[in-house]
């Protein structure tokens, strides 16, 4: 299990497939109106709030979980407040629902790229929009400029599992660095100054 704190009241949960076996989880067969998977989740969340500091345990919350191709899955936990939570009961969701259910989606599957120069990054948006074989440009794709003028680009879409070992060869051999904090899909479109939203790499890469 791997967590990764988002803030005070959301949390990542990366489960392996080992995890999965050890929860007594089936990614095909998961239904919270099945009591072997609401104490499964009950299971999780404690061993969530042992290891990380993040107790559910007398707060109502919003799950999200996404099945991976390798047998693991992603859970992303949600501390609702007093109208999300009557919301909830009505079957409703309220706007703070939909925003965590929209950053959940933008941390999935994505990878995050940082350089130190705006050239760099518009050099390697332009390296893979003529990348042989591959069509970046399909590939939903933002960029971004931090407070201390570094260069982001966020790229999403399931076909990076695939993609990605190109990805490293084309943008670390010279350009600029695979960035490990995945809360930084999250930080950057609430924070950073947006450059090109959704089109960056095509959008970009013409620019070079």
């Amino acid at each position: 299990m791997e967590l990764i704190r988002i803030n005070d009241k959301k949390l990542k949960i990366m489960l392996t497939s080992l995890d999965m076996k050890n929860y007594a989880l089936d990614s095909d067969k998961m239904s919270c109106e099945t009591e072997e998977t609401r104490r499964a989740f009950r299971n999780i969340l404690h061993d969530a709030g042992v290891r990380g500091g993040f107790d559910t345990s007398s707060e109502k919350i919003f799950i999200q979980l996404y099945p991976s191709r390798a047998g693991g899955c992603e859970m992303f936990v949600t501390r609702l407040d007093l109208a999300a939570c009557a919301a909830a009961a009505r079957g409703e969701r309220t706007e703070e629902m939909e925003m965590a259910m929209e950053q959940a989606a933008r941390t999935r599957e994505c990878t995050v790229f940082s350089f130190e120069r705006l050239s760099s990054l518009l050099r390697a948006c332009a390296l893979l929009c003529r990348a042989d074989g591959e069509r970046w440009g399909e590939l939903r794709s933002s960029a971004y400029r931090d407070g201390e003028d570094t260069y982001y680009l966020i790229v999403e879409g399931d076909a990076l599992r695939y993609r990605e070992q190109a990805m490293r060869h084309a943008l670390l051999g010279e350009f600029g660095a695979i960035c490990d904090d995945a809360r930084l899909a999250i930080y950057l479109p609430e924070h950073a100054a947006v450059l090109c939203e959704d089109t960056a790499i095509p959008t970009l890469g013409a620019l070079a």
